[in-house]
C-alpha cells in the first residue's frame, strides 16, 4: 500500500489526457540555454509521442500526424509572420520591424569608425613583451592599450565527477616544466608531489600514470633539445629607436653559438613570431660576443633562422605596424595570416570559420577579435597585404624541417 510518485505522476497524466475536450497543449523545454544540446520530454510525453506515431496516420497524406512544434528562440523570429498555421505572433511591432528590416537589408556593424590620433604615452617607450603580444593579436592589444577593455572570460564549470585525466593546458604547463628541469640537470621526479597538491593530476593511480604519462613525454622532447644546448651567455639588454618609439626588453636564452628557443608543443604561428622579433633585435643590434642566428624547436618542427643584414630596417617596419595598431584594429590574425601564405586562401578560410567539430577554434570566434570583426569578413585586400608584410621576411630566411 506504500504511495508510487511515479505511478501516481502516469495516473496524473492519463487524467489529463482522457479530460481535455478541443485541445491539449504539453510544452516542456527542449533545448539547453548553456550548450543548445538538446533536452528530452519527459517519458510519459515521449511515450505518447511515440503511440500517436506508430498509432495514428493523417487521412490526407496517410502518415503519422506531426505533433511536436519547435518554436524560435526570439520572438521577431521570420517564421512567426510567414503565415505558418501552427507558428503565428500577434506582435504587431515586432511584424512592423522585421518587414522594415527585411526591405533595408543586413546592416554591417563597423567597431571603430575613424583612426585614432597617436598617443605619445604608448609609444615612447615600448617594452618588447608588448610587441610580441601586438603581433600575436593585433585587435586585443588595441582594446587593452588604448580602450582599457579587456574581455573577461567566465572560467569553466566546476566537474562533477573527479578527473581521470589531465586539461590540456595543465599538462602543457607541467611538461613546460619537467623539460625545464631535466635540461638543467635537476631531478623531473621530484615534480610529482608540487603537481599532486596543486591539484593538477588525477587522484590515486590514475595522477601517478598521468604524470608517468607527461613525464615520458618531457624527457623525449629534452633529448631532442640537448644536442643543442651550450654555455649560455649572460641575458642581454635590448633598446632600439626608430621614429620617436624605444623598444626595450632583456633576451634570454642565448648560447655561445645560436640564440636557442624551444617549445613542448606543435609549432603555431605566434612562435615564429616571437623568435623572428628577439632575431631581428640580435641582427639589428649586433652585440659583440652573441651570435646572430636563432633556432626554434618545437614538438613537430624546428625553425632555423639566418644572419640578417636588413634586421633594422625590418624592426622598424614591425614598430610602425604597431604604431597603426594602437590607432585602429588590424585585420592580422597570425595562425591565418600563415596559413594564407603557406597553403592558400581556401586553408585561412577554413581555419577563420572553423566549426564545433573542427580539432581548434574558430579564429573569429576569439572575443577580442569578435568584438573588433564581428559582423564583417576581414579576409580582404589589407589582411593579404599585411600578411605578406609581416611574414614574408621571415619566409625568406626561415628554414623549417620535421622533428625526429
Amino acid at each position: 500500500g506504500d504511495r508510487s510518485l511515479r505511478d501516481e505522476d502516469r495516473y496524473l497524466f492519463l487524467e489529463t489526457l482522457v479530460s481535455a475536450r478541443e485541445r491539449l497543449h504539453i510544452s516542456y523545454t527542449g533545448q539547453s540555454d548553456r550548450d543548445n544540446s538538446v533536452i528530452p520530454p519527459s517519458v510519459v510525453v515521449a511515450e505518447l509521442l511515440d503511440y500517436v506515431g506508430r498509432g495514428f496516420v493523417e487521412a490526407e497524406t496517410g502518415s503519422p500526424p506531426e505533433l511536436l512544434v519547435t518554436h524560435r528562440l526570439q520572438a521577431f523570429s521570420p517564421d512567426y509572420f510567414a503565415g505558418h498555421a501552427r507558428m503565428f505572433s500577434y506582435a504587431g511591432e515586432l511584424g512592423e520591424a522585421l518587414a522594415l528590416r527585411q526591405r533595408s537589408g543586413p546592416s554591417t556593424r563597423r567597431f571603430i569608425g575613424e583612426t585614432l590620433p597617436d598617443d605619445p604615452e604608448l609609444l615612447q617607450r615600448i617594452d618588447l613583451r608588448d610587441l610580441k603580444r601586438f603581433l600575436a593579436n593585433p585587435a586585443a592589444a588595441f582594446l587593452a592599450k588604448r580602450l582599457g577593455v579587456r574581455p573577461f572570460t567566465p572560467g569553466g564549470e566546476v566537474e562533477e565527477r573527479e578527473p581521470f585525466r589531465m586539461d590540456g593546458l595543465e599538462a602543457y604547463g607541467l611538461r613546460q616544466d619537467l623539460v625545464r628541469r631535466i635540461l638543467s640537470g635537476a631531478d623531473p621526479a621530484a615534480a610529482y608531489e608540487p603537481a599532486r597538491a596543486r591539484g593538477l593530476l588525477p587522484p590515486l593511480g590514475a595522477g601517478r600514470a598521468a604524470f608517468e604519462k607527461v613525464l615520458d613525454e618531457g624527457r623525449a622532447f629534452a633529448g631532442r633539445v640537448m644536442p643543442h644546448l651550450g654555455q649560455e651567455l649572460e641575458p642581454l639588454a635590448v633598446d632600439f629607436g626608430h621614429d620617436g618609439m624605444a623598444l626595450g626588453g632583456v633576451l634570454n636564452g642565448i648560447l655561445g653559438e645560436r640564440h636557442l628557443a624551444w617549445r613542448c608543443a606543435a609549432m603555431k604561428a605566434r612562435d615564429r613570431l616571437d623568435l623572428w622579433v628577439e632575431h631581428l633585435l640580435l641582427n639589428a643590434l649586433a652585440p659583440p660576443g652573441y651570435p646572430r642566428e636563432s633556432l626554434l624547436i618545437c614538438n613537430d618542427l624546428a625553425m632555423s633562422l639566418a644572419p640578417l643584414d636588413n634586421a633594422a630596417e625590418l624592426l622598424a617596419d614591425l614598430l610602425a605596424l604597431y604604431r597603426n595598431g594602437l590607432a585602429r584594429p588590424l585585420p592580422f590574425f597570425p595562425q591565418v595570416s600563415w596559413l594564407y601564405l603557406t597553403e592558400g586562401m581556401e586553408k585561412a578560410e577554413a581555419r577563420w570559420t572553423a566549426d564545433d567539430h573542427a580539432p581548434y577554434p574558430a579564429e573569429s570566434a576569439e572575443q577580442s577579435i569578435s568584438i573588433c570583426f564581428g559582423d564583417t569578413n576581414p579576409l580582404s585586400r589589407e589582411f593579404r597585404e599585411l600578411s605578406q608584410r609581416v611574414f614574408e621576411p621571415l619566409l625568406l630566411v626561415a628554414m623549417e624541417e620535421k622533428v625526429r
